[in-house]
């Protein structure tokens, strides 16, 4: 079960990392800056998959990051 957890996530983060930089750069009006957020929140969501219990909240579990 924690493959498909983290393979829905995986799926996730490919398919909205267009929205993940859009929002991160409406924060912090940067380029530079708005990557490296969306880059620490991805590291961190991959290495914290195992605390998603739920898969049907992923988007909101990974936004909270």
């Amino acid at each position: 079960m924690e493959h498909s957890i983290h393979q829905q996530l995986t799926d996730y983060i490919v398919a909205n990392q267009g929205d993940f930089y859009r929002l991160a750069y409406s924060y912090v009006k940067n380029r530079d800056a708005a990557l490296d957020v969306v880059q620490e929140s991805i590291v961190k969501a991959l290495s914290k998959s195992d605390s998603l219990r739920r898969p049907e909240f992923l988007k909101t579990w990974f936004y909270r990051i």
